[in-house]
């Protein structure tokens, strides 16, 4: 989540310091993984290469993806949910960066026999635990 803590940490200050907080439109989507979910995943992909002695798997291009995509706009949602604050963010009040993403790479295949067990909800509970540490 190294990309979108910044994101949270962005979000925080705004709310601890009261300040009103400019961004996109905020319609790009939005496709993050828990640590704990990314390392299990890679988990699962050696342990396939491992065992693979038909070559199966060598050689495929494989994408670890939530199964929570939403917009900039939700994901704000569900962290101000999560959290129990309000953030008060100015949608529109910049423009979207050059070469902006909007939406996810998605040519990657699904690990197999691998599922995501961290809801991008917990995850943000946990991360939020961890940095009031």
């Amino acid at each position: 989540m190294q990309t979108r803590s910044k994101i949270f940490n962005l979000w925080g200050k705004a709310v601890t310091q009261n300040e009103s907080l400019g961004m996109s439109a905020g319609e790009q989507i939005i496709d993050i993984s828990y640590i704990d979910n990314i390392i299990d995943a890679y988990l699962q992909l050696i342990r396939l290469l491992e065992d693979d002695q038909d070559y199966v798997f060598k050689g495929k291009v494989y994408a670890i993806s939530a199964k929570e995509r939403m917009s900039l706009k939700d994901l704000s949602k569900l962290y101000e949910k999560v959290t129990r604050t309000s953030i008060d963010i100015q949608w529109g009040g910049r423009p979207y960066r050059e070469r902006e993403v909007m939406l996810p790479w998605t040519k990657g295949i699904p690990v197999p026999d691998w599922e995501q067990k961290v809801s991008l909800e917990n995850a943000i509970k946990k991360v939020m635990t961890k940095e009031k540490m």
